[in-house]
């Protein structure tokens, strides 16, 4: 996608108003990424990808091991981010509570939950890293919560980490972990929030600078919350949030690397693309580690936020 192509888009009429899949409101046609369309609810501003990729599509070609999907994970393992230690936390001593975790990867959390004390289980739609939880030790079922056969209210907890963003329908999602939660259990949901300082800023850079906009990743990620529009949906289906919380941006290169900009610079190293991609990070620097720490602690909100909600 040429990098001028954000901005192109933003610009191009769009007869269609898909409904959003939180309030149901007919929505606007955003902008495109990476050739996939985005819309803009005009109530909850939920943003999403329409018309939405198959679930075939997404399971062999996005989250496969032919697609590298957590290939990294799958080889060496990895050790818990701030979110999840912060999770772990918050849910105290397990206690011989039950916990599922959805997409659960290599089983990290889950393993560190179970030395917590609680009983865990996991769900991961990657064949290869279920694999590797099971080859650990961990129950770990290999596809989607709705195939997985779960009894109605096993669990006193069910996390979503870094999970709601990417199903193709959130709120059935949702729904089918207040199924198999007990009355009263805990629903952990992790997932970028796009009303913050770091969105909106990025998202002018994309505006200035013609590049596509790193805060969005379709089609990996085909939904893009806030904290109204992610309270909307969950108390929907029957929870009420107890407390949240927020952490920092995915790493600035990860960042960078979203807007193509060093993309372009391999593929054609011209002084141009070279100093384009130069002014970018620069700009990225300037707002990660200086204008977006001093708004977030004024405001209290950041990119990363993480919601804990209890079941009637």
């Amino acid at each position: 996608m040429a990098l001028g192509a954000a901005n192109m888009a933003e610009r191009d009429p769009d007869p269609e108003t898909p409904p959003c899949h939180v309030c149901e409101t007919p929505s606007g046609f955003f902008l495109v990424k990476d050739h996939y369309r985005l819309y803009r609810c005009p109530n909850c501003r939920l943003v999403f990808v329409s018309p939405q990729p198959g679930a075939d599509y997404l399971a062999t070609a996005v989250y496969s091991e032919a697609a590298g999907y957590h290939a990294r994970e799958a080889r060496e393992g990895w050790t818990l981010t701030p979110v999840q230690r912060r999770v772990l936390r918050e849910l105290g001593a397990g206690r011989g509570r039950s916990l599922l975790d959805v997409g659960c990867s290599t089983g990290e959390f889950m393993h560190c939950a179970r030395d917590h004390g609680f009983v865990v289980s996991g769900m991961e739609l990657n064949s290869v890293t279920s694999g590797v939880a099971r080859a650990r030790g961990l129950s770990v079922c290999s596809g989607r919560l709705e195939e997985a056969g779960f009894d109605a209210a096993v669990f006193d907890v069910v996390v979503l980490g870094d999970v709601l963003e990417h199903v193709l329908n959130p709120k059935r999602l949702v729904t089918l972990c207040r199924h198999v939660l007990a009355p009263g259990g805990m629903l952990v949901v992790s997932t970028p929030n796009l009303a913050c300082s770091w969105a909106r800023g990025t998202y002018l850079l994309s505006r200035w600078l013609s590049i596509p906009w790193s805060a969005v990743t379709p089609p990996h990620h085909l939904f893009q919350f806030s904290v109204c529009n992610l309270d909307q949906l969950v108390h929907g289906c029957g929870f009420t949030r107890e407390r949240m919380w927020f952490h920092r941006p995915p790493p600035l290169l990860y960042e960078i690397g979203s807007t193509h900009v060093l993309d372009r610079v391999k593929a054609r190293t011209t002084l141009s693309n070279v100093a384009k991609a130069t002014l970018v990070i620069l700009l990225y620097a300037t707002l990660y580690y200086g204008v977006d720490p001093m708004v977030s602690r004024l405001n209290g909100r950041d990119f990363s936020m993480v919601g804990m909600y209890r079941g009637g």
